[in-house]
């Protein structure tokens, strides 16, 4: 954003935004958006105090609403509302159609995804598409669970699926509630700028202080809001480091391209890892946020505070397999995909050349795809990161039974099959995040280019010689089943 977008703030302020911006060499916009965060942990204590459960709910909606007009102007803000507005009256009119809800909110946010591509191609602007990214996931999770409460209500059961029936209990709703707790919950003030994706059964919880929440009283919020601070602070300084020493855009040079192919690969891996600091960085500043309110209490007897997480920095980036480093990357967007889409998706009965699950799997990816957008980078991260899953279960397939469990031949050198299957993990995910990074095609074959495909290269041939070098009839003892499926 220029200084134009901010042109509804008052002067001296813009001004110090500008100051700011320059001084450290971030656009104005993410000034803007760090500094509504840091101002919203300060709200969070004071929040706090408020234990009427109605004035909390209105204080946290227009808080939420100013907050957002701060950061996107009327224009965006009013969009946001109407759409939010819209999407409400499809869950009163047809609350048995909750996918009504979620074809119009990815047709909305589709349409905006494709506008950005337009007016601000390859750019990283803070513009519309960041709230109704979140609040695409809130819209969806609110139809839902709607009508989860719907079928309880006609004594229905929510699922034929123990697991799935419990969840959706946990989080159906016993009716619609009105507008104003509606649009609390979508705009509540600790998530209305990027996050976390929550859902509003929690909130309201939350609001009026049950469940877990009553005992929010008698526990402090400083020491988990310092310490997702203090992790918030690290990931800032590997991202301001980066961002002077090593910015992405350096893997796209003739610097780059004159090293070394045995320098060039290793380059490649932390440029992308320390380019991923920024959204760790932001997660853990809206962690505090949510800590700070009380929010991310998730247990009051150990005073647990687990429920604004959306990520852990040390498990994706020292994931021993890609199912741990995809479990800790923006977790409530995937409980979101895994729990809303894949769960719910009934295949067509003219679909008869694919299984069930590979065509839930297919309609999730394609959802998770559309979401973040449409440039091409994105879908060749989603395309190629299949080889790097299946040659990583293959790994751990035919190779991990040897090095673990109480059978294992090989459980002594244990250590270095660890450290290999980090490395590999590693350079997988970030050779194929190039994708996501440079998000577009030319770009990001190019780099891939500089490095001779060495990831599709590995993966393939992982895939189809590893079966034949091992065996098929590897052995895998008891233990090494459990680590498998607890890996899984």
């Amino acid at each position: 954003m220029s200084s134009s977008d901010f042109d509804h703030l008052p002067g001296p302020l813009i001004s110090g935004i500008n100051t700011v911006a320059d001084t450290i060499g971030f656009p104005d916009d993410q000034i803007v958006l760090l500094g509504c965060l840091l101002l919203s942990i300060g709200i969070s204590f004071w929040f706090r105090t408020l234990t009427n459960g109605v004035a909390r709910l209105y204080t946290s909606l227009i808080l939420g609403l100013v907050l957002t007009y701060v950061l996107q102007g009327p224009w965006n803000t009013a969009v946001v509302l109407m759409v939010s507005i819209g999407n409400y009256l499809l869950v009163v009119l047809f609350p048995k159609r909750p996918s009504l809800v979620a074809i119009n909110s990815m047709a909305v946010l589709s349409a905006f995804h494709l506008w950005r591509m337009k007016v601000d191609y390859l750019g990283w602007k803070l513009d519309i598409t960041l709230p109704l990214m979140i609040f695409t996931a809130k819209y969806v999770t609110f139809a839902y669970d709607c009508y989860d409460g719907l079928l309880l209500k006609e004594g229905k059961p929510l699922s034929i699926k123990k697991h799935q029936q419990d969840y959706r209990l946990k989080n159906c709703l016993e009716g619609i509630p009105d507008i104003v707790s509606y649009l609390s919950y979508i705009f509540g003030f600790f998530g209305a700028l990027c996050g976390p994706v929550f859902f509003c059964r929690e909130y309201l919880d939350w609001v009026y202080l049950r469940g877990c929440f009553s005992e929010l009283s008698h526990i402090s919020t400083v020491k988990p809001t310092l310490k997702a601070l203090l992790r918030c602070a690290c990931c800032g300084i590997v991202m301001l480091f980066a961002n002077t020493f090593l910015p992405v855009s350096s893997v796209t040079t003739s610097w780059f391209r004159s090293l070394p192919f045995v320098v060039r690969v290793p380059l490649l891996c932390v440029t992308v890892s320390w380019y991923r600091s920024k959204f760790f960085f932001c997660w853990y500043l809206c962690e505090a946020v949510g800590d700070a309110c009380g929010f991310g209490l998730s247990d009051a007897k150990t005073q647990t505070f687990k429920r604004a997480e959306n990520g852990d920095v040390l498990h994706v980036e020292f994931a021993l397999n890609a199912p741990e480093a995809l479990n800790n990357w923006n977790t409530r967007v995937a409980e979101w995909l895994k729990y809303y889409i894949y769960q719910r998706v009934t295949k067509p009965s003219f679909v008869t050349f694919m299984s069930s699950k590979d065509y839930a799997t297919l309609v999730t990816r394609s959802i998770s795809a559309f979401w973040h957008g449409f440039y091409p980078g994105y879908y060749l991260f989603f395309l190629c990161s299949i080889l790097e899953t299946t040659a990583d279960s293959l790994g751990r397939h035919y190779l991990g039974p040897m090095f673990y469990g109480d059978n294992a031949p090989y459980a002594k050198y244990y250590p270095f099959y660890a450290f290999f299957a980090w490395a590999q993990t590693f350079f997988s995910l970030n050779y194929y995040g190039t994708g996501q990074v440079m998000l577009e095609y030319g770009r990001t074959m190019e780099v891939w280019r500089s490095v001779y495909f060495i990831g599709h290269v590995w993966h393939i041939a992982v895939i189809v010689l590893l079966p034949k070098l091992v065996g098929k009839n590897t052995k895998i003892n008891g233990e090494g089943k459990k680590k498998e499926m607890k890996a899984e």
